[in-house]
């Protein structure tokens, strides 16, 4: 019998590839395990809220940090009723900045009501502010004052209080830590005050010129930030 090559060469290859160990097709991904995204749109606000947070890590004990002006002698009951007791810390800008501002104008300062003790002297205080601060520490406090305008805080010590939180814009000069070295230790040791470094090269700092001698007399005599100051 005569047998095809080419024929007898296609029957050898389909018989052989019929006769391979064929596995079975592979599974389907299970849909419960696969990875899930969280999306707005996918989830409600029920399945949010309950996924777990995590907690934030513990503080170390004594690990408080004062907030900034506070005492300087902190928890003394004087810097808790004495608010010209805080320590003020001025900018390290170019002092040349404390002559840059414009002042507003006090005049249109009203009272919240005819029985408002002290207003009658609080326009000229507030116009006061313009001539004893440089322009850039003026303008600060005279907004301060501007701000609670018809408000019963213009009944109180409100430009004194302003004045001295304006200090914080005062850019500090050089010439103010001699200075203020020597004030510092008189405070200390001769009238046994307390004084911040800091506080007072803002307030040298923010002063005009011809201000300074009356602050420096001043608290020679008595180491008052609130007496002197304002």
């Amino acid at each position: 019998m005569k047998v095809d090559r080419e024929s007898f060469l296609v029957l050898v290859a389909t018989l052989a590839a019929g006769c391979r160990d064929v596995g079975p097709p592979p599974a389907a991904p299970d849909p419960s395990e696969a990875p899930v995204r969280w999306s707005p749109a996918s989830s409600t606000a029920d399945d949010y809220a309950a996924r777990p947070r995590p907690r934030p890590a513990p503080q170390a004990e004594g690990s408080n940090v004062a907030p900034l002006g506070s005492n300087a002698k902190e928890g003394s009951e004087q810097g808790a009723s004495d608010p010209y007791a805080a320590k003020i810390v001025g900018e390290r800008c170019n002092p040349e900045l404390n002559l840059h501002g414009f002042p507003r104008s006090c005049a249109f300062l009203t009272p919240p009501g005819p029985t408002c003790e002290g207003f009658d002297s609080l326009k000229d205080e507030c116009a006061g502010l313009e001539k004893r601060l440089k322009p850039r520490v003026a303008a600060k406090a005279i907004d301060c004052v501007l701000e609670k305008n018809k408000t019963e805080e213009l009944c109180s010590n409100v430009t004194g209080l302003c004045a001295i939180q304006s200090l914080t814009s005062a850019c500090v000069e050089l010439a103010a830590t001699p200075v203020c070295t020597e004030m510092v230790k008189d405070c200390t040791e001769r009238q046994k005050q307390d004084l911040a470094q800091s506080t007072c090269e803002a307030a040298w700092s923010a002063l005009r010129p011809s201000a300074r001698p009356k602050f420096i007399a001043c608290m020679t005599e008595v180491c008052s930030m609130g007496a002197c100051f304002p």
